[in-house]
């Protein structure tokens, strides 16, 4: 399968997406308005919440969520085929997971900028806000723990990278100095702070070979480099560090992209993967927890759904329905006891555990 032609449908089902199915989230679902308040102004602090221009705004956002996910998940999907790989990464991209963070900017910017742990507190209870919290908090030590030692076994294995990455805080810095404190123009900052990044990246292996002794630095001490720094940056205002150097960064991932593209549209390189590979040997099944159904009943010690009673020391399923056993209990002249009356929607008899399921009568 040609490379450019699956580039092409990609690019077309964004288009798509966005002209439209954005359009009717934007319009119909949320009714966003020009002129509807939002947290940058209304808290304006200097720090966390500063007024910002769109396109800064939209490279901010663009560079954040241009993380592991996007770039790490389609090359390990391909290993089920490049079809799952695209309609997971396209499909998925435009009715998961930009609905997802969209939805998740807007109902936070009509809720003063909270956390949706926070506003989980709101809507839901005092303890689902505590619940979200935890888990918010241990998935964000995941995300770091991960991105330090990724980050870190990539200077170890190509110190070249050391230099460019660290002029870019230098220049973000600078940038967001020059424009937010000076009121300079962001336009020319910018074609210098590009130029720049530019300039580091080609130089980046030659300052690695004139101090050798940061190629010695170890990947550990490098993750904790970068969790210093991690926090350094998630202290500072936001106008600082983190917008003017996500900025420039989705400069770079622009021209990235840009060039992939067009080596793409040049080259039109043949995809090597399989169409589909659905059991490729050593990896988990393509759908998550997609095993044999009565395996997931049986191991977990549940009633399969269906099914009146479930042995848990045999594992045997005891395929007899609600009907059958009331039934039985009229001809035998027994009255049933209802449900609701035992206090517990499951009956317990012997060893076996029995739920009446009505519903499913």
């Amino acid at each position: 399968m040609n490379a450019a032609l699956l580039a092409a449908i990609a690019f077309v089902a964004f288009a798509l997406g966005y002209r439209f199915y954005a359009r009717f989230l934007g319009r119909v679902i949320f009714k966003l308005s020009a002129d509807e308040p939002v947290p940058a102004r209304e808290l304006e602090d200097g720090v966390d919440f500063v007024p910002t221009p769109k396109h800064v705004l939209w490279g901010h956002h663009f560079t954040s969520i241009a993380g592991a996910a996007p770039i790490v998940g389609p090359s390990i999907a391909v290993i089920w085929g490049w079809l799952p790989a695209l309609i997971w990464v396209v499909v998925g991209t435009i009715f998961m997971g930009a609905v997802h963070d969209f939805s998740a900017l807007v109902i936070s910017l009509r809720h003063r900028g909270s956390s949706m742990g926070q506003i989980a507190g709101l809507v839901v209870s005092p303890r689902a806000r505590t619940a979200f919290l935890v888990i918010i908090s241990i998935l964000i030590w995941v995300v770091l723990a991960v991105f330090a030692f990724i980050i870190g076994t990539l200077f170890v294995s190509n110190p070249g990278a050391i230099f460019p990455i660290n002029v870019q805080i230098v220049v973000a810095i600078a940038l967001g100095w020059l424009v937010r404190r000076r009121g300079i123009p962001i336009l020319w900052p910018s074609l210098v702070g590009y130029a720049l990044l530019i300039a580091a990246i080609l130089y980046g292996n030659r300052f690695a070979a004139a101090f050798p002794a940061i190629g010695e630095v170890s990947v550990i001490a490098w993750v904790w480099i970068l969790l210093l720094y991690s926090l350094v940056a998630s202290v500072l205002p936001v106008w600082l560090l983190l917008q003017p150097r996500d900025y420039l960064n989705s400069h770079q991932l622009i021209t990235g992209l840009g060039l992939l593209t067009l080596g793409l549209v040049v080259l039109h390189p043949t995809i090597q993967a399989p169409v589909v590979n659905a059991a490729p040997t050593g990896a988990p099944p393509m759908l998550p927890f997609s095993v044999h159904h009565d395996r997931v009943w049986g191991d977990l010690r549940i009633p399969r759904p269906g099914v009146v009673g479930h042995h848990f020391e045999t594992g045997q399923l005891h395929d007899r329905r609600p009907g059958d056993r009331l039934r039985g209990d009229a001809r035998r002249g027994r009255a049933r006891t209802p449900r609701g009356a035992r206090g517990d929607r499951r009956l317990c008899v012997g060893r076996r555990m029995v739920e009446p399921l009505r519903e499913l009568g």
